[in-house]
């Protein structure tokens, strides 16, 4: 008898722990599948106003990165994206051109300050140079 007791306690006890892990899962599921959204709706609008904003031949979304990131170059990030600028005409400096697009990305971008690292690459058939935005600042 104490055989068919201790089965029944081990059924309900393995109930209860899926049961519980269930519950635990769906909340955590359903909050990295909102931040995901929204991680690539504000990389997308990112992406199509840089695009209205700059005089560039193609402007093209080149990497994105969510979750807890570290480098020995950038620190800590949660929330990083790139993108690739060609043939970009502008005046000024690569650093200017980027202190422009970030202070009209701030204006017009809903979430944009959720974004810890942003690399703009400028491409031209001479040249490649990168500026790092973050937190909102230009490095």
């Amino acid at each position: 008898m104490k055989t068919q007791n201790n089965t029944f306690a081990k059924r309900i006890i393995i109930t209860f722990v899926i049961a519980f892990v269930a519950l635990l899962s769906i909340p955590f599921g359903f909050g990295m599948y909102s931040g995901i959204k929204l991680h690539t709706g504000v990389t997308g609008k990112i992406e199509k106003a840089i695009d209205k904003h700059c005089q560039c031949e193609e402007v093209r979304f080149n990497l994105s990165a969510h979750g807890l990131q570290f480098s020995k170059t950038d620190g800590f990030t949660s929330q990083k994206a790139s993108y690739v600028l060609k043939n970009c005409t502008y005046e000024g400096t690569v650093v200017e051109e980027a202190t422009r697009i970030n202070n009209r990305l701030k204006s017009t971008v809903a979430g944009y300050e959720t974004l810890d690292l942003i690399e703009l690459t400028f491409k031209t058939a001479e040249t490649t140079e990168t500026v790092k935005i973050k937190d909102g600042s230009v490095l």
